[in-house]
């Protein structure tokens, strides 16, 4: 198993139960007798939410850093193709790379705290943890991180954690299994990683990741705004105790960096004392400045003009591009959605969902799903892809062509891909995702699919 070392990671994805239950707690430093907390909320588009937390092995409870960790193990899990064992094993040097964290020395030992904390810490979540494969929110309680352990390289023998640990120390990280299976059913938005590592402070970062959350449930209309009472949203952010002078000291640097950067346009407060509310106006760079060439992708393949701008602002180009490759070898391999503009929309919002796909591939129905933010419907039903489209093999040719001209695969690999192919080994979702795998991982998936058995006639 081999661990890449460098990754320039410009797209991340975030899961939307942690940025949205604010479980980290914002602020990069807490009393060390902070073992616990709970907090029930009315948050507008955020919901109503009652969730508990407490420490379970002496540490204080989660907060500043941990979050980035946190984002840094969940986009592991992604990159490693979600494993069924929940578990990721990497260097602390990559694990710092996706965490948009810099792997200097005194970093290191601040990571291997916050992995004590995360680990440490459980959760309960009333009514409130949604999950996604069942459209709702439910009950659950969980660490989420279950273990983690330090390896001697990857032979897979544990040393110990007293030790220094250096940055390219092998980790094995197992995520909570409801965590992990939120993000294998979709529940995740775009996050762009390049815009993150920029931002200074764990304060920023959260609230920066916070109101893009938000900004996915408000109304399409520009300025965006966002109104919340200060008491409530102080709690949120985990400053349960402070007083709403103290708040607002602890926002305004954020805010400030915030507004400089565009993503808001201005923070203002109204009232007086505890009812003080405050209200945001998102920045138009939210929306506005979408390439026009990707829009015009957009609506040429069933959407409007107006969701084609709004979405070509909230994702990355890479994002898009995967979308519309995958759209495209659906629609080529004769899948007739119900609506097109629909499947795209929620082939980009929730791509996990295709992402499982394999040889006997399903596609979720595009309707209530792509209304409804990327949340699956209890109602909606897998919809399989027809067993003998058109032309399969001249729809591979062409993705696979176009992965070759981008140096993703070789001549020969491509050969190999239409061979496994034709045997039934792979499907067209398998063979159009490749388009979005490094050249390293093409390889790997290469030989997986390699090993897989010929079905019997």
């Amino acid at each position: 198993m081999g661990i890449p070392q460098a990754v320039e990671m410009l797209k991340s994805r975030d899961e939307r139960n942690i940025t949205r239950l604010a479980l980290v707690m914002a602020p990069n430093r807490v009393a060390e007798t902070l073992t616990s907390w709970e907090k029930e909320l009315s948050l507008g588009p955020l919901g109503s939410l009652k969730v508990s937390c407490r420490s379970l092995s002496g540490h204080v409870v989660p907060h500043g850093l941990d979050n980035d960790l946190l984002l840094g193990a969940i986009n592991a899990f992604i990159e490693q193709g979600m494993p069924e064992n929940d578990t990721v094993v990497l260097t602390l040097r990559h694990l710092c790379l996706l965490s948009a964290i810099t792997p200097g020395g005194r970093q290191r030992g601040a990571v291997m705290a916050s992995l004590n904390r995360l680990q440490g810490s459980s959760f309960r979540f009333v009514e409130t943890w949604f999950r996604a494969g069942r459209g709702k929110a439910i009950t659950e309680q969980f660490s989420l991180l279950a273990s983690f352990r330090v390896l001697e390289d990857l032979d897979l023998v544990e040393v110990e954690t007293t030790r220094p640990v250096q940055s390219d120390a092998v980790l094995e990280l197992v995520l909570g299994k409801p965590l992990a299976r939120s993000i294998r059913e979709g529940y995740t938005r775009p996050l762009d990683l390049s815009v993150y590592r920029e931002l200074s402070q764990p304060m920023v970062r959260t609230l920066y990741r916070l109101l893009s959350e938000t900004r996915l449930s408000l109304p399409a209309a520009e300025p965006a705004r966002y109104h919340v009472p200060v008491r409530a949203w102080a709690t949120h952010l985990g400053m349960h105790d402070f007083e709403i002078t103290k708040v607002r000291r602890a926002l305004e640097p954020a805010h400030r960096e915030l507004i400089e950067r565009g993503f808001l346009k201005d923070a203002t407060y109204t009232g007086r004392g505890e009812q003080q509310q405050l209200s945001y106006t998102y920045g138009r760079s939210v929306i506005a400045g979408a390439d026009p060439k990707q829009v015009a992708v957009l609506t040429a393949r069933g959407l409007a003009v107006g969701p084609a701008i709004t979405l070509v602002g909230q994702y990355p180009e890479v994002e898009v591009q995967r979308a519309v490759t995958l759209f495209d070898s659906l629609v080529a391999g004769g899948y007739k959605a119900r609506s097109q503009g629909g499947l795209l929309t929620d082939i980009l919002r929730s791509p996990e969902k295709y992402l499982q796909a394999g040889p006997a591939a399903t596609v979720p129905q595009s309707g209530k799903e792509a209304s409804g933010r990327g949340k699956a419907s209890e109602t909606s039903r897998d919809r399989a892809l027809p067993e003998s489209p058109q032309d399969p093999l001249g729809a591979a040719r062409g993705v696979l062509k176009a992965l070759v001209t981008q140096e993703k695969l070789t001549v020969v690999e491509m050969k190999t891909c239409l061979d496994l192919l034709k045997q039934g080994r792979v499907s067209m979702i398998e063979v159009a995702l490749l388009s979005v795998n490094t050249r390293k991982s093409a390889a790997q998936q290469l030989g997986e699919w390699l090993a897989r058995p010929v079905p019997l006639l």
